[in-house]
């Protein structure tokens, strides 16, 4: 029968019922073998030996009735009931006999026969079954067996022999005889010794194992721990460690990813990263090199990366350490040295892919790794050497090292045509120091499309090209075509359909639109000095001559600095007549000088003194004299003329400066009356001129004058004697009015004479009424000064020294003094003497300021 206990009654001192149901197994006097109920008693399931299930339904908790059914009938007896409910559906019951594992309905009105069997030959041992959650288990020697009523079965392998199986939680219980000390025990008239285990299903882990001297009768869960009772009457507390014990111990059997999984929702953060990195060194010690890299990438926050980094320096774990250096940039913890270590990774596996996209999201414009350093040498270097040239350059791009990039292109691609098209996308100042440096080598390669760049750069109308994606061009040879002029250049390029640059293209050519001078864009910045590139175009002078044209016209529209536009004329001058002297074409020759000679008659700009020396340098006449033709030349220009004996152009020299260069007249009147010839040519009208034109402004002295003219017998007494008798008249003239002027001089300074002795000598009697400071009346305390002022004692500071003569007399003797000290400078006598046109001026001047009186002093002093 089936008993549900109530309550004890205390005046019976027994224990009531509150409900009792009699179980119906026909005649038979099977023993129950397994029984279950649900959670709420409304069905109750009893096996028996015989494997008869019956069922009993109804609401046994208020005692209002039951019903019993034979669910199933079996001729193996039944070993285990078990329920599974289900909160929307009607609980199955499971059934397990020693040859099946089945389960039935515990619908009203089923009948047996429609059972569901789960697994067929092997059924299960008495108290080896029971619900782990909505599967069933059976345990069996060689493992736990779990069905569902969908009839999926799966195994956990536990081997051993189990006698009992109970659930609690995730644990197993399980009751196992212990064979080795079982047979002792019982020879020795003792029970037979239990081990009990307890097996965690969730991670599939043996937690305990234990023995004890006799069998269990039962086990149960009261206050959060597990009670085994034993046939001897013991009872057995089993009680669970923390977890931090758990995870320890099992951490010692080296089952570190259950300690993992343990830890995961147990412990901290910090915490399960160590057991993680411990488990890391634990494979790395059995040399699962990658599997413990997984654990260090998951602990990289941690730190000590230098630890993890140092073992995998070998070249074959490479690999890991590269997935290790990218999570650390990943996680934004990867220093300089780390990201170029992980750059030379890539290089070493030769991860194209890997390298490109790192390349390409270090972009100044649009990537996320700006922020990243690197020691961008090193990896260059590296790439240099495994040949991956494109991401070399790329990455030198990327990174802003523009000079870099384009040697790489040049260098090891040897591709000129990918570089300029990279420098034409690189600010004009990048731009301009790339090409300072490599302008050279890319004219020798690329001669017009290099020449048009320069020329954009240096006129103010280069302006950066967008970015190309695309790889590097291949290498392209140019045609060589011999350009001699800058409209040459231009017209070659448009029909070419070439790089055309700016000053060339036809929209520079429309009149005068917005933002335009003379048809010329206006310059976005300040153009470089074209000098810093001029080394640039040696052994390229056809090339350097449309530069220098293109600048110079440049120059013109926009008003460049007038130095730099002086130094452009002139080396297009020289270039002009070197080109021409080099060429053994006389028509060619003759061509280059005449753009010359153009070039310097409309160019004001050109320096006179640069242009005689290049024109002597080449030999070319038309150019000297054209240089002598300026302001300072004039001599050079007559002696060239007397050189060349063109009496014309000396005339015509002559008329032109002589007003404003009187040294021509003396040369002039040589080279009149240097043979009869010229003299005929020049005639007496002009030769009278000049001689009026040296007596009227004393260009000669009379000693120069005869002089000049001793040299030959051209000119005659009869033709100079007018000259020479009014010379000499006017030479009398001056003399006596010299020595009139030294009569008076004499005079004045004899009487400064006396004036000074009787002043010294002789009293003064002075009559003064007023008082020269205060115009007041005299009177009191007065005195008198020889010089004739008379002052109020009160009105004077010094009594030695008269007020307003004093000024004018300190004034003198300053001026007294600093002649002296001049007169006494040996040093600045000599180097006035040395400097001056005329030093007999020079000398008199010294003598003036008492350099003699010195002299006189020094030479008495030494006597």
């Amino acid at each position: 029968m089936s008993k549900i206990l109530s309550r004890k009654d205390d005046k019976l001192n027994e224990t009531t019922y509150q409900t009792l149901v009699h179980v119906k197994n026909g005649n038979n006097s099977y023993p129950i073998t397994a029984w279950t109920a649900s959670s709420h008693f409304n069905i109750i399931g009893v096996g028996f030996a015989n494997g008869v299930v019956v069922l009993i339904r109804g609401d046994l908790m208020r005692d209002r009735g039951s019903s019993q059914t034979i669910a199933y009938k079996s001729p193996d007896p039944v070993t285990g009931l078990e329920l599974e409910e289900d909160n929307n559906n009607d609980p199955i019951l499971y059934v397990t006999t020693t040859s099946k594992v089945l389960f039935v309905p515990t619908t009203q009105g089923y009948k047996p026969g429609n059972e569901t069997v789960l697994e067929s030959g092997k059924g299960a041992d008495l108290g080896t079954t029971g619900i782990d959650g909505d599967k069933l288990f059976v345990g069996r020697t060689e493992g736990v067996v779990y069905h569902t009523s969908s009839a999926a079965t799966y195994s956990m392998a536990l081997e051993m022999p189990k006698k009992k199986v109970f659930k609690f939680g995730k644990y197993l219980l399980i009751v196992s005889s212990n064979t080795i000390e079982s047979s002792s025990l019982i020879l020795n008239g003792y029970a037979e010794p239990t081990k009990i285990v307890m097996a965690d299903t969730e991670h599939k882990l043996i937690s305990m194992s234990h023995t004890i001297a006799s069998t269990v009768q039962d086990a149960l869960m009261l206050w959060g721990d597990i009670y085994v009772l034993s046939s001897d009457g013991m009872l057995y507390k089993i009680h669970e460690k923390s977890i931090e014990t758990q995870i320890e111990i099992i951490m010692k059997r080296d089952l570190y990813p259950i300690a993992i999984q343990i830890a995961e929702n147990n412990v901290d953060h910090n915490a399960l990263l160590k057991i993680k990195k411990q488990y890391g060194d634990y494979l790395y010690a059995k040399d699962e090199t990658t599997e413990a890299m997984d654990q260090y990438i998951a602990t990289l926050s941690l730190g000590k990366t230098s630890e993890i980094i140092k073992m995998y320096k070998d070249s074959k774990e490479v690999g890991n350490l590269s997935r290790y250096l990218e999570e650390m940039l990943k996680q934004g913890l990867a220093t300089k040295e780390h990201v170029t270590l992980l750059l030379c990774t890539y290089c070493k596996l030769k991860a194209v892919d890997k390298l490109d996209d790192f390349i390409n999201r270090y972009d100044k414009e649009t990537n996320e790794l700006m922020k990243v350093e690197f020691d961008l040498d090193v990896v260059i270097e590296l790439c240099r050497d495994i040949n991956f040239l494109d991401h070399a350059s790329k990455l030198a791009q990327n990174l802003g090292y523009s000079s870099l990039a384009v040697d790489i292109l040049l260098r090891e691609h040897n591709d000129p045509h990918a570089a300029l098209k990279y420098i034409k996308t690189l600010p004009v100042d990048d731009t301009l120091r790339i090409l300072v440096e490599y302008a050279r080598r890319l004219l020798d390669e690329c001669p017009n499309v290099t020449t048009a760049l320069l020329i954009d750069v240096f006129t103010g109308k280069y302006k950066p090209e967008k970015k190309d994606t695309a790889g590097p061009h291949p290498v392209r040879e140019e045609t060589p075509v011999i350009l001699q002029s800058y409209k040459a250049f231009v017209d070659y390029m448009s029909s070419a359909a070439s790089t055309i640059t700016a000053s060339s293209n036809e929209e520079d050519h429309i009149a005068n639109g917005n933002g335009k001078v003379n048809g010329h864009s206006r310059p976005t910045y300040q153009p470089p000095r074209p000098r810093i590139i001029f080394p640039s175009f040696v052994n390229r002078p056809n090339e350097f001559v449309i530069f220098l044209e293109a600048c110079a016209e440049s120059y013109d529209f926009f008003e460049g600095n007038e130095k730099d536009k002086v130094d452009i004329l002139t080396t297009l001058f020289e270039l002009y007549l070197t080109l021409g002297d080099n060429t053994e074409d006389p028509e060619a020759k003759k061509s280059w000088q005449k753009k010359a000679l153009d070039l310097a008659q409309g160019e004001t700009a050109l320096d006179s003194n640069s242009l005689l020396l290049i024109s002597n340098v080449f030999d070319f006449n038309d150019g000297e004299i054209l240089a002598r033709e300026g302001p300072g030349f004039e001599i050079d220009l007559f002696r060239s003329a007397v050189a060349a004996g063109d009496v014309d152009d000396c005339v015509a020299i002559l008329e032109k400066y002589g007003s404003d260069e009187p040294e021509l007249y003396p040369l002039a009147l040589m080279f009149y009356t240097s043979s009869d010839e010229v003299f005929s040519k020049v005639g007496e009208e002009r030769f009278k001129h000049v001689l009026d034109k040296i007596k009227k402004d004393r260009i000669m002295t009379p000693l120069e004058f005869i002089q000049a003219l001793s040299v030959n017998n051209v000119a005659t007494v009869d033709l100079i004697k007018d000259y020479i008798i009014d010379l000499v008249e006017s030479e009398r003239k001056e003399i006596e009015i010299n020595e009139k002027l030294i009569a008076s001089y004499r005079a004045e300074v004899k009487k400064k004479q006396e004036q000074i002795h009787k002043l010294a000598t002789d009293p003064t009697i002075t009559h003064p009424t007023k008082c020269c400071s205060c115009s007041n009346k005299l009177d009191g305390e007065t005195v008198h000064f020889a010089c004739g002022h008379s002052y109020h004692k009160s009105c004077i500071s010094e009594e030695d020294r008269c007020p307003r003569c004093t000024p004018a007399r300190e004034t003198i003797h300053n001026i007294r003094e600093n002649q002296k000290a001049i007169g006494g400078r040996n040093d600045l006598f000599e180097a006035a003497l040395e400097d001056a046109d005329n030093r007999f001026r020079v000398i008199t001047d010294f003598f003036g300021k008492g350099a003699m009186e010195r002299v006189n002093y020094v030479l008495s002093e030494d006597s």
